[in-house]
């Protein structure tokens, strides 16, 4: 079953302060997100037609589980800086959806163009599936982790 935790309000904006800071200054590796300034924030929703996917935050082991919904919509206020309103933007998997139509049509056209790329849950599955069984077949020893 699921269990429900509760969490200070306070408690809960520091520790997901810290974990966006984590994910801005890895070390060793350039940042997993990059804060975008007010100024470049208006040019960018000008020019690009990619919405924006809110972040959402779950609490996980030791650390945090970071989810983004790219199949909703996106709309809200722009910072007042910009002077600008609002914003809305169609899904991101609905402005993706012709390059997945082309990615599909290459691959059944042209079968292993694109290496060993997985479009769906049932694809990693069939390639698991044929690895194993590959893998198995050739009475290697050697354990799978």
């Amino acid at each position: 079953g699921h269990r429900i935790f509760y969490f200070r309000q306070t408690f809960w904006m520091r520790t997901c302060e810290d974990y966006m800071k984590a994910l801005s200054t890895i070390e060793g590796g350039g940042p997993v997100l990059e804060e975008v300034k007010s100024c470049d924030l208006k040019q960018m929703m000008s020019e690009k037609t990619l919405g924006i996917a809110w972040l959402r935050l779950l609490p996980k082991g030791k650390g945090m589980r970071a989810i983004s919904n790219h199949s909703k919509a996106t709309a809200g206020p722009l910072p007042k800086l910009l002077n600008a309103g609002g914003f809305a933007r169609k899904p991101i998997n609905a402005a993706l959806k012709e390059v997945d139509y082309v990615l599909r049509h290459e691959i059944s056209a042209f079968p292993g163009v694109l290496g060993a790329s997985c479009f769906s849950f049932p694809d990693i599955y069939r390639k698991l599936c044929s690895f194993l069984h590959e893998h198995k077949a050739s009475g290697s020893g050697q354990k799978l982790f």
